[in-house]
This record gives C-alpha cells, sequence and structure tokens, in this order.
C-alpha cells in the first residue's frame, strides 16, 4: 500500500501449521505483501490469523502464494503476523516476503475463483472508525488513519470484497458528499469535512453514473440531479433532527431520472429545486429560532443532541444548494428551438 518500508518482512515456521511474518520498518503502517509456497499449500476449514499486531490483517491463498495484507494505526519498529493454516504442512525456512503495490486484477480473480476457504480475516476494536458502502447495502468499518490514502482504501475495499465473497468491479470509484475521489494519493486528512464516523460511498461507475454526456448541459443537469437528491436529503434529516452521521451521500440521480434538453425537462427539476427551497426557508427558521436564543447547553443531553442537529442539518444542505445554484446559473436557453444551451 502506500507507506515506504524501511526494513523488510522475514518469514519462518514457528509451528508445522503457521506461518510468522516479521514486518520491520520504523515508518509501516499498511502494507501488501506476498510469499511463495511449497506446492499443494492449502488452508483448511480451521485455518485463521492466529495473532497480528495489526488493526486490520487480511491473508489470501492463491495457487502457489499467499497474499497478507495489513493496516495498523500506531507506527511500530516491528510487527508480527502469526497465519495458522489448520493443518500440517511441515513447513521449511521461506525467508523474506516480497511487497507489492497492490492485489492486481489477475490475481483477484484468481482468488475469487478458488473459493472456499482461501481467505482469511483478522481485525482488532476499540478504534475510531469510518463507514465504506456500497450501492448494494454492504458496508465496512475502517480503523480511521489521517495518513490513508484513497490507493488504500481501493485496495481494502478489494480484499474485503473478495473475503466476503461479493460481486465486485475492480473499476470501483469513491465518493465522498457526492465528490468523487480520484486523487490516489490524497490522503483522508486532506479530504474537507472527512473524519472518524464519515460515510464513503462506493459505485462501480464514475462521477456521470456511466453515462457518456454529449453536451455540456446535460452534465450540467445530471450535476444538478446528485446534488439535489443529496440537499434534499440533508433537509428531510433537519425537518426530523435526525443524526446527520447516519444521512445516505449519493453519488448518482434517482434511478430512472431521465435527462434530455427539453424545456419540460428543466422546468422538471427548477420546480423540484423551488420546492426545495420552500421547505429549506421553514428550517432555515428554526436555525434562526435557535441561534437567537443563545443558549450555552450542557453536553449529552437531548435538547443538545436536538440542537446540535438542527444546526449541523441545515448547513449541510447549503452545502449541497451552494454547488446547486452553481449548476443551475450555467444553463442557457434557446427561446427559438425550446431547447438548452451550452454555456
Amino acid at each position: 500500500m502506500s507507506s515506504k518500508n524501511e526494513g523488510g518482512c522475514d518469514v519462518e515456521p514457528v509451528a508445522d501449521d503457521v506461518l510468522r511474518f516479521k514486518i520491520a520498518g520504523s515508518k509501516l503502517k499498511h502494507s501488501c505483501f506476498r510469499v511463495a509456497l511449497p506446492g499443494k499449500s492449502r488452508f483448511s476449514g480451521n485455518a485463521k490469523v492466529n495473532r497480528s499486531d495489526a488493526d486490520v490483517t487480511f491473508a489470501f491463498h492463491v495457487l502457489d502464494y499467499l497474499y497478507v495484507v495489513i493496516l495498523t494505526l500506531v507506527s511500530e519498529s516491528l510487527l508480527t503476523v502469526d497465519i495458522d493454516f489448520g493443518v500440517d504442512h511441515n513447513f521449511e525456512e521461506t525467508g523474506k516476503a516480497e511487497f507489492v503495490d497492490a492485489i492486481d486484477t489477475d490475481t483477484a480473480k484468481k482468488i475469487k475463483s478458488n473459493k472456499p476457504n482461501n481467505s482469511l480475516l483478522k481485525e482488532k476494536s476499540g478504534r475510531l472508525f469510518f463507514e465504506m458502502k456500497t450501492v448494494s447495502d454492504n458496508r465496512i468499518k475502517i480503523p480511521y488513519d489521517p495518513e490513508l490514502t484513497i490507493k488504500d482504501l481501493k485496495l481494502l475495499v478489494l480484499c474485503f470484497a473478495l473475503h466476503r465473497d461479493w460481486e465486485f468491479n475492480n473499476a470501483f470509484h469513491l465518493f465522498f458528499m457526492a465528490a468523487e475521489l480520484t486523487d490516489d494519493f490524497q490522503k483522508l486528512s486532506q479530504i474537507p469535512r472527512f473524519g472518524p464516523n464519515s460515510v464513503i460511498h462506493i459505485t462501480n461507475t464514475g462521477g456521470q453514473g456511466g453515462r457518456t454526456f454529449m453536451t455540456p448541459y446535460l452534465e450540467n443537469l445530471n450535476n444538478m440531479e446528485i446534488l439535489l437528491r443529496n440537499a434534499n436529503e440533508c433537509n428531510n434529516f433537519a425537518k426530523r433532527n435526525q443524526n446527520a452521521l447516519e444521512r445516505d451521500r449519493f453519488s448518482e440521480p434517482v434511478f430512472g431520472t431521465e435527462l434530455n434538453d427539453s424545456f419540460p425537462c428543466f422546468g422538471d427539476i427548477t420546480e423540484r429545486i423551488g420546492e426545495l427551497m420552500v421547505s429549506y426557508s421553514t428550517q432555515l427558521n428554526r436555525l434562526a429560532d435557535v441561534l437567537d436564543k443563545d443558549e450555552r447547553l450542557v453536553q449529552n443531553t437531548q435538547k443538545y443532541e436536538e440542537t446540535k442537529q438542527i444546526i449541523q442539518n441545515n448547513l449541510d444542505t447549503a452545502r449541497y444548494a451552494g454547488p446547486l445554484m452553481k449548476n443551475l446559473t450555467s444553463v442557457r436557453v434557446c427561446l427559438t428551438n425550446n431547447r438548452l444551451n451550452a454555456s
């Protein structure tokens, strides 16, 4: 994964069925490595990660290799991982493991096709987590580390998908607050407003929802539909004083949304924007009432939590409504043929 290793990874048998990986490097936090295995080595149904100093540890057996992926939140000079194959293999000295950048597509397909009993997972509890969620509502909880990069997340998503036997497309995309995370080397600490308890959405299509836009105004309409969908969700949570952290973040328009350059299509979305503004004005009045009281509130009380959600959901609505209006200002209309024009 993204961190550079200053040492190496020694592999040694500590029992007939257990291999120990000793991973050295003062900056080692996230890594993927592999080691060649003797022929016919296999996990049994009793195989497990016997011990791991890492917060998340995956082990995948494919053909004559064992792949191990680790994530740890605390920098250590030495990490130890014991992989118990659950059956005697009479392992001999195996030397060093090879650090690799990622699990490539061909290897992932082989791992997936070699089910069952070819993957292991061990996780620690008691950490701060953030969540990753697929369109099928599959959820992943990952320990929060501000040094993790988008590239690291993509490898972790792949590992969870392989271990849990999800249907997957290795060309998946990650979204936060309706914005696609496209820079593989961007760290979590560099994503505005991202932190523990945040939610990243995983889709098999990019920011255009799998569509190809022939004109800029159709792309504008697509962006407006996504932003409007998220703004409505924030506004609805504000109405009900619901926890903003539990709110869905959408990266595509509502399924089946029609996009074209006709006046009726544009009229439909402007009408829905107007409905949002009417409803949002009521929520802004509630926010103003809360602020006018200028009360000092006690944490962990019901009134504190209700006030917190009123403020958070209203401000989040504005964060979507702002770019929504910016896209709206980019629309141009042609009155001679009743169609939209590019800005």
